[in-house]
């Protein structure tokens, strides 16, 4: 072995921190902090939906929640949405256009994805989640989520990537 070598072993052996891992958008855990619009959320739960490369973010700021949705394709697509009350009582009873409030939400997809959840929410970890995302002619976003006959509507907008990024975390 060379002199340089053993030195350098030396030193790496005398480091007490690991490396630091970057987090991604698709690697957040709860307790990771996360900026949304100029608002600091703790990330709270994580749902990955892998067959549609999605993922599922529920975030908390003081005692209000909105859930963040960011889709991979051409690039990233961030959603964030607000829980709605409401009740279906089939799923067959989504309809293609949603009249809400005035405003009409078109069907613009229908999935399906085994969900991975990390941490308290309305999903469960395993099993298959169906989506419907719909969307008004003003870019407003209407949600629906149905697993195991839950249903979790959430009403939204599209968000920048610029306008979000992450903080910190565990």
């Amino acid at each position: 072995m060379s002199v340089w070598k053993r030195v350098t072993d030396l030193i790496r052996a005398r480091d007490p921190h690991p490396p630091v891992v970057q987090k991604t958008w698709f690697t957040l855990r709860p307790g990771d902090v996360v900026q949304v619009e100029l608002t600091e959320y703790i990330v709270e739960a994580a749902a990955a939906f892998n067959a549609i490369q999605s993922m599922h973010y529920v975030l908390r700021d003081g005692r209000t929640y909105r859930h963040l949705v960011i889709d991979r394709g051409e690039g990233l697509v961030f959603r964030l949405y607000e829980t709605l009350d409401g009740r279906l009582d089939d799923i067959g009873e989504i309809p293609e256009t949603v009249h809400l409030d005035g405003v009409d939400y078109h069907l613009e997809s229908q999935q399906e994805s085994p969900a991975w959840v990390d941490g308290p929410m309305h999903l469960v970890h395993g099993d298959t989640v169906y989506i419907w995302n719909h969307q008004s002619d003003d870019r407003r976003l209407f949600r629906v989520e149905w697993q195991n006959g839950k249903y979790w509507f959430g009403l939204g907008r599209f968000t920048e990537e610029f306008d979000a990024r992450i903080i910190a975390g565990t």
